[in-house]
């Protein structure tokens, strides 16, 4: 006996649209990330406790990573307003007398920080919209959505491992110099730190350009090297061998040197240099 086959429902009209502003809505979110990280030349993270990673390229679309065993969330507009409230809730606390003044004061100066570099990033419009439409269930959904996407990149283990993708900035032409993530993480290590001393974001990520005069500290960072002494004139890369310790100084020409008095027109280039009895001699 025949028997007839039922013909297949046709999607409906509202679920094809539905699709496709999700799809929209994606895109959307993506560029904005792709954006945040061409201005700020590093993928931003910060945990619940408003303590921040830099990541370079590798992680240009990311929204979640895990350092150890700590979620680090993809700084955004969303999450900027989640942080912002729970803050609130913490100044309240305080204002009870049910958190001491020395905690508070230290996530006072970690949200001051995050602040700039959200505002930075994304705009002050986007900024103060995301805080004035946000609620906790946005939040919670928001966090739903990562719980089931793709499994979260756990960055505890890096390898020295060249990033291959890591350029800066991202749309720069000229020479490229690979960068290891080795020297990414030290580099993320002393940011702020050279920051507040004066150098730059390109001074110290920069990695395409005219060889040598453009590239950033990044660039001179070895699998051996850790970084020493921060000032305002140099960054003391020590360099590890079989013949011992060493210090290599990474040179902001942009600022007056002992031996250097910037001329008028201020244009000036970053130098490694090895110092040895005394004299220092370029390389």
């Amino acid at each position: 006996m025949a028997t007839t086959t039922k013909p297949r429902a046709a999607v409906a009209p509202i679920f094809r649209k539905q699709a496709r502003v999700q799809s929209q809505k994606e895109d959307a979110e993506r560029t904005s990330l792709r954006d945040a990280f061409n201005k700020a030349g590093v993928a931003t993270f910060v945990s619940t406790s408003m303590c921040v990673a830099h990541k370079g390229a590798q992680h240009i679309v990311s929204e979640l990573i895990y350092i150890g065993d700590i979620a680090h969330y993809r700084l955004t507009p969303l999450f900027w307003a989640y942080l912002r409230h729970a803050f609130d809730n913490a100044t309240r606390a305080c204002e009870a007398w049910k958190l001491d003044g020395s905690t508070y004061s230290e996530l006072l100066e970690r949200i001051s920080r995050i602040y700039n570099m959200a505002l930075m990033q994304f705009g002050e419009t986007d900024i103060k919209s995301a805080e004035q439409s946000f609620t906790p269930a946005k939040w919670k959904r928001h966090c739903e959505r990562l719980a089931q996407g793709a499994k979260p990149i756990n960055d505890e283990f890096d390898t020295d491992m060249q990033t291959g993708t890591y350029r800066f900035p991202a749309d720069g032409t000229g020479a490229y110099h690979p960068v290891s993530k080795t020297a990414l993480a030290l580099v993320d290590a002393i940011r702020d730190k050279a920051i507040a001393a004066g150098w730059t974001m390109p001074q110290l990520y920069r990695n395409v350009g005219i060889a040598n005069r453009d590239w950033g500290l990044v660039c001179y960072i070895g699998q051996e090297d850790r970084i020493g002494a921060i000032t305002r004139q140099s960054i003391e890369i020590v360099h590890r061998s079989t013949g011992g310790a060493r210090s290599l100084h990474f040179y902001n020409h942009e600022v007056d040197q002992p031996w250097l008095r910037l001329p008028t027109d201020g244009n000036a280039q970053n130098t490694r240099s090895e110092k040895e009895g005394g004299e220092t001699h370029e390389i």
